[in-house]
């Protein structure tokens, strides 16, 4: 599929753990005319909300992976991750200009307004696009988007299924990252710091 459309597609799936009944919550970067192109463990698993996701899936110990998509540096994180600023941000130090972000975020009070307001944060604070993928049905908040690096929602789906679809720019990742300097800024603190 992605080599006849020309496109690079990152999914969501559960990978077996031999010997283990529990599994990795995977997703997976597969790119046109070069296959799997880079594979994702959750890392930060859903114990949380009366959740215990532990108790089914084992954590991955990667951080996340960059990947180059036609002319930007992808990231690739999975739902609960969102929640780590920290863990987000290391991406974006690393060279990340897009997250892109698969996720079956719970339903439950306050949980919709969690999934945008996180998703505009994260998009802030690392001056980068945001892509969340939000799984649709009862359960689940749905609500897909493309956030750009000020935190304006480009394009999403609220609770419905299909395809939402904006076009990103280097030229408005430039400005925005010129504007609010985060990234710039964090490197420099970062260097002071290891010369105290």
């Amino acid at each position: 599929m992605t080599d006849r459309l020309g496109v690079t597609v990152v999914a969501g799936m559960f990978e077996s753990v031999p010997g283990d009944h529990r599994i990795y919550n995977t997703a997976v970067v597969v790119a046109p005319r070069e296959g799997l192109a880079a594979r994702h463990r959750k890392r930060f698993l859903y114990d949380a909300f009366s959740e215990k996701e532990s108790d089914r899936m084992l954590a991955g110990t990667d951080d996340i992976p960059l990947v180059a998509v036609e002319d930007f540096t992808v990231a690739v994180a999975i739902c609960y991750e969102l929640r780590f600023p920290a863990f987000i941000q290391k991406a974006a130090d690393d060279g990340a200009e897009v997250l892109a972000l698969p996720a079956a975020w719970v339903a439950g009070p306050l949980k919709e307004e969690h999934w945008t307001i996180t998703m505009r944060s994260r998009a802030i604070e690392n001056t980068m696009y945001v892509a969340g993928a939000g799984m649709t049905g009862p359960g689940y908040c749905a609500r897909s988007m493309i956030v750009d690096p000020l935190g304006v929602v480009l394009a999403g789906l609220a609770e419905a299924e299909g395809v939402t679809v904006s076009e990103i720019s280097k030229e408005r990742l430039a400005k925005a990252r010129a504007r609010l300097p985060l990234v710039a800024q964090r490197r420099v603190a970062a260097k002071v710091a290891t010369r105290q």
